[in-house]
């Protein structure tokens, strides 16, 4: 690692800093709350941005030269008067928030994980979402956790899916006529089809009317389509209105039916004990959505996909990827380790489930070793322990093997070294 590489970084948000502070300082200073921004035409700002692709870097001074024109042309959030309907201003917790995630990789960080596993069981717990496996996963978006909470259904309540796509049967889902054009979004992502996004008429409130969600789905089993999923809205973006859950969820529990919640903009009214109670019900269902960057004004987008089990997620969506020769570290409960999986139907009876990981030298089950061949220098080494076990001499080794020029290795291909230390291949071969 580059010693130099914390002075470089200090040196540039010094810079940045001392560009971006009197930037957030006028949002405090201008006297009209309407000018948060010197506006220009797309054409006019195109041409007063003047953006190059340079072949060479342009260093400090080309940086902080860049970022006095995007703040300039950029609109201040930090003003009070900047509002939005979906999300807030940031702020210095958010600040720097962002830039720790900078600094670190959240894919290797397995502090991160920890936080978001802490985070999604606390947010799942004021849903009402007991249990010891009650979670979720974060999701860059309430359109995206939609999304995913769909797939999830499909996959859950017809396995075949999975693998066989939904080519031979018609899908029908049902969502608010008031609900977010993500679900219809959703379908068309997912093959089921935007017009199998059956919209349900609601009352004078802006509220699903339970009686033709009911009608909707006798029409689509009479008509020949298959009714699988039921997106009730708590927060309309039209009136604000809040679904009546606990009597949609009685009825898709009578037609099973997967019951999804979109709260994305009014679910964070659980941290309210004034205004709870106008979501009864969340607790009932198999996927509620929630998006703390919008009620609450989390400064970074930000969405969660509850759940009362998240091991259905994980079964609904793993696929093995056996090249990334993941481990299976101490797990607590929820983990969806190997024992995990095998207790919820992944692998059953005496019969292991293996993967080409679990088949290699660098594979992460030491029973797992002696199935493939050794490699050519331990061969007589275990050719011979053999004999000698059986009173035979030792074979006398031949001529060493005709060096074979290694082929090419595909450029950016970092090829993997057998893994040595307590049961890693390394000690076995010591062993020998």
């Amino acid at each position: 690692m580059d010693a130099t590489n914390g002075v470089h970084v200090v040196s540039a948000t010094n810079g940045t800093k001392a560009g971006a502070q009197p930037y957030m300082n006028r949002a405090d200073e201008v006297s009209d709350p309407l000018s948060l921004v010197e506006y220009h035409p797309p054409k006019r700002l195109v041409q007063l941005l003047d953006f190059q692709l340079p072949s060479e870097g342009k260093g400090k001074d080309g940086l902080l030269d860049i970022l006095e024109r995007i703040l300039l042309y950029s609109v201040n959030t930090w003003d009070q008067g900047f509002m939005h309907k979906l999300y807030a201003s940031t702020n210095a917790v958010g600040v720097v928030s962002e830039l720790i995630l900078a600094v670190l990789n959240t894919n290797v960080s397995p502090a991160l994980t920890v936080i978001e596993k802490a985070t999604t069981r606390a947010f799942a717990s004021l849903f009402g979402l007991a249990g010891p496996h009650a979670g979720g996963v974060t999701q860059p978006g309430g359109s995206a956790s939609n999304a995913t909470a769909l797939v999830i259904a499909c996959n859950v309540l017809f396995p075949g899916t999975k693998s066989e796509g939904v080519s031979g049967k018609r899908f029908v889902m049902f969502t608010s006529a008031h609900g977010h054009y993500s679900h219809e979004k959703a379908a068309q992502i997912c093959g089921i089809g935007g017009s199998n996004a059956w919209p349900v008429p609601v009352d004078s409130q802006g509220r699903m009317r339970v009686a033709e969600l009911d009608r909707l789905i006798n029409k689509a089993r009479t008509e020949g389509p298959t009714p699988f999923y039921v997106n009730a809205t708590a927060g309309t973006t039209v009136l604000g209105a809040y679904g009546l859950l606990q009597e949609i969820a009685e009825l898709c529990r009578r037609e099973n039916l997967w019951f999804h919640i979109d709260a994305s903009w009014g679910g964070s009214i659980v941290f309210s004990e004034k205004h709870r109670h106008k979501m009864r019900g969340p607790e009932h269902a198999d996927s509620p959505t929630a998006s703390p960057h919008k009620m609450p004004g989390v400064p970074v987008t930000c969405s969660f996909l509850l759940t009362a089990d998240p091991r259905r997620f994980w079964r609904a969506n793993t696929l093995p990827a056996a090249y990334l020769f993941h481990g299976d570290p101490d797990e607590e409960p929820g983990g969806c380790g190997k024992a995990d999986r095998r207790e919820n139907g992944a692998a059953s009876g005496d019969q292991e489930v293996w993967d080409l990981a679990d088949l290699t030298l660098q594979g992460r089950l030491p029973q797992a070793r002696p199935r493939v061949d050794l490699p050519r220098p331990l061969r007589p080494r275990r050719q011979n322990r053999h004999r000698l076990r059986h009173g035979l001499p030792p074979r006398v080794p031949g001529p060493p093997p005709r060096e074979r020029k290694p082929a090419a290795v595909p450029p950016g291909v970092l090829l993997p070294r057998p893994r040595r230390g307590p049961g890693g291949f390394g000690a076995e071969r010591e062993a020998d």
